[in-house]
């Protein structure tokens, strides 16, 4: 019975109309979304003293990482912003609000690190 219900909601109209703006959904969030965030932010003064690191799938700050974090934690006055993004455990709504956090954060920092 499940897929003969399915079969059914296929063919709606709202079906069809729900299956566009899934497939359009990623594109303006990626497109126009966080653009127009990062423009808005970006337009106040850069922070001198600002360092974001930015994990894509992890949970803590890899080795490197660690270790220049730790470094610059220590020996420079730098304000430190770590962020991340948990790509293979959060939820694509965690995910967005984690990634709208960052871009908003980045566009005032003098410095930011990436890694996958």
């Amino acid at each position: 019975m499940p897929g003969k219900i399915k079969k059914l909601l296929q063919r709606t109209f709202l079906y069809r109309i729900y299956l566009l703006i899934v497939k359009h959904y990623r594109f303006w969030v990626q497109d126009k979304l966080y653009p127009r965030i990062y423009k808005k932010y970006a337009s106040k003064p850069i922070d001198e003293n600002k360092v974001v690191f930015f994990e894509i799938g992890s949970s803590r700050l890899t080795n490197s990482f660690a270790f220049l974090y730790d470094t610059l934690a220590r020996e420079y006055d730098y304000e430190l912003h770590s962020h991340f993004l948990l790509h293979t455990t959060a939820s694509k709504k965690e995910q967005r609000k984690r990634f709208k956090a960052f871009v908003k954060d980045a566009a005032t920092a003098k410095y930011v690190f990436l890694n996958e």
